[in-house]
């Protein structure tokens, strides 16, 4: 599957929109099983840095595929500026492209190669929700964009193999797994199925069949709260501070929906 034409292709997000830190406090990853969509890429480094074991993603949009790739060996490569300054300011993009350029598979380095020279990186992506890159605390919502944890992020690369990655709908991925998982993170793809509660707590029983006893889904992330009777069906809902800076400031909470099978 390729991308023909970098005049139709569907967008990826820079980074997660989501406050990403706030999982490991819901959710335990030590030395656990997780299949996760791929979306920015930053639940893939974030679960990585919580001491997860393995982790395969998931997507249907091949563009956000091609831009793990390119930060995946972006951490591995560069150091924290030149990250910052290309995937943050969009600036000395090229430069930094040649250091990782020969590590990107044939497919994608043609279609970065031509994209960068055409359009640049901030035509591909949607920017998120305003991160504060420069305050103190700017790993809150997203943990290795503190340079220690960079750092350390970028060790656990060295020594972990690429991930599996399914290019499938979650409509469909279900046909093609073949092995169980502790944690499955699905994001806010709740919001595209056109779903009620009730159908989509019937839908993911396809996928409680490939989660461990004891193992948890994250089912919905929700940045305002919805009265959906998540409960009623076996869910639970998590508060967490909000991922955006603006709301925070006026103690709004986003919410984290889970599912957890037991034994």
């Amino acid at each position: 599957m390729e991308i023909t034409s970098i005049d139709k292709i569907k967008k990826a997000y820079s980074f997660s929109n989501e406050n990403l830190t706030a999982y490991q406090n819901i959710i335990d990853f030590k030395d656990k099983n997780v299949l996760s969509v791929v979306g920015s890429g930053d639940q893939y480094f974030s679960f990585l840095l919580f001491g997860a074991k393995e982790i395969d993603l998931f997507d249907n949009n091949l563009v956000a595929l091609y831009y793990f790739y390119l930060k995946y060996y972006a951490i591995m490569l560069l150091n924290y500026k030149e990250f910052i300054d290309s995937f943050y300011y969009y600036k000395n993009t090229q430069k930094n492209y040649s250091k990782i350029r020969d590590c990107l598979p044939d497919e994608i380095k043609t279609f970065f190669d031509e994209f960068l020279k055409n359009k640049g990186l901030n035509s591909l992506l949607y920017k998120p929700i305003p991160l504060s890159i420069h305050t103190d605390n700017v790993d809150r919502t997203i943990p290795y964009l503190k340079g220690k944890r960079y750092y350390e992020l970028k060790e656990l690369l060295k020594s972990t193999s690429f991930p599996n990655v399914f290019l499938y709908d979650l409509r469909d991925l279900y046909a093609s797994l073949d092995r169980n998982y502790d944690i499955m993170i699905f994001s806010n793809i709740y919001a595209y199925l056109n779903m009620e509660v009730k159908e989509y707590r019937q839908f993911l029983k396809k996928y409680e069949k490939f989660l461990n006893d004891g193992g948890v889904i994250e089912a919905n992330y929700e940045w305002i709260s919805f009265e959906r009777d998540f409960k009623k069906y076996g869910f639970k809902k998590h508060y967490v501070d909000s991922a955006n800076d603006k709301m925070l400031a006026l103690n709004d909470k986003d919410n984290i929906i889970t599912l957890k099978k037991h034994f």
